[in-house]
């Protein structure tokens, strides 16, 4: 049975008000909303510790002869948000797998081979990171924390 906190003598009245501080004005562009989430900072992380992550996995594995990740330079921020335009129009055009996003049938989405190459999209992908993996705590330390990546 829900209960209703605000007649819990325990717990301070609730005096904030709610939504956000600072919105964008009415007649701003999506893209002001969007921005609010997907900040500067965010993209800088992004990019930061995609670029220390891919990097880190060079140095520490060895690498088949045909591997992908020996393509790999590092990334900016401009295609780390190619890389999420990417993403968010792959959650509206389904297919039955990422590659087939790329594929050159009636079905094509011209603009994704324009932004970036499958083969970048991909090594991306797989380096796509949001910490510095040598500051976590390894699982049998008292204080991991399994959700810390993200």
């Amino acid at each position: 049975m829900d209960q209703d906190l605000s007649d819990n003598p325990q717990l301070p009245p609730f005096v904030e008000i709610p939504g956000p501080k600072y919105p964008p004005p009415t007649d701003a562009l999506p893209i002001s909303y969007f921005n609010l989430f997907f900040t500067e900072e965010l993209w800088q992380i992004m990019f930061t510790e995609s670029n220390r992550y891919a990097q880190q996995y060079i140095d520490s594995n060895t690498l088949s002869l045909h591997s992908r990740v020996k393509k790999w330079h590092p990334t900016t921020v401009g295609e780390m948000k190619a890389f999420l335009a990417i993403i968010m129009e792959m959650g509206h055009t389904v297919r039955p797998n990422i590659l087939s996003h790329w594929s050159t049938n009636s079905r094509c989405i011209p603009w994704f081979g324009k932004m970036m190459a499958r083969d970048r999209f991909i090594i991306l992908l797989k380096f796509l990171h949001f910490t510095n993996n040598t500051n976590l705590c390894p699982s049998n330390n008292q204080e991991y924390d399994p959700c810390s990546r993200f």
